[in-house]
């Protein structure tokens, strides 16, 4: 038997049909890396059907209101302060301990993206993780976001080495 006949035989009820190459390279990175991460939630989400949508919506909720104007393009244009950034990582902390599943994506994605947005506009790191750890988690979240987020996040790991 082959393995592809014993992974359908594992999952019998599933079509995998309509896996994309980028979602299909990311499960494999899933399955062959560590245990999951906080941020791999997100990129799951990101990757499913309608992800970039639901991401376009979520930056429009409550949370993101602390930017000035409209959130999307303050945060990616780097029209945010470095002390709004670090308020809505704040924020977004407190969020997280949140018993609903869909609030504590949403805090994950202003976690991410107001420290991505400090290193990318202003250069510094507002988080107490590590460099080591935060990279891995930039670069996969870079691979599953829409443009120009996805360039902003790529632009944030590489400001990570020049930053304070």
């Amino acid at each position: 038997m082959s393995q592809a006949d014993s992974f359908q035989q594992s999952f019998p009820d599933e079509s995998f049909a309509d896996l994309n190459e980028r979602s299909a390279l990311r499960l494999l990175r899933l399955g062959l890396s560590q245990p999951n991460r906080p941020v791999d939630a997100l990129i799951e989400r990101l990757l499913a059907p309608g992800g970039h949508d639901w991401f376009k919506k979520i930056l429009q909720t409550p949370t993101f209101r602390t930017c000035v104007g409209d959130p999307a393009a303050a945060l990616v244009t780097g029209r945010v302060m470095l002390v709004q950034l670090t308020a809505l990582k704040e924020a977004a902390k407190s969020l997280g301990a949140d018993r609903d599943r869909e609030n504590r994506l949403i805090a994950r994605v202003a976690y991410d993206l107001s420290i991505a947005a400090a290193l990318a506009h202003h250069g510094r790191i507002i988080t107490g993780q590590k460099r080591s750890e935060l990279l891995p988690v930039l670069t996969d979240l870079a691979e599953a976001l829409p443009e120009p987020w996805a360039g902003m996040v790529i632009r944030a790991t590489e400001a990570l080495d020049r930053a304070e």
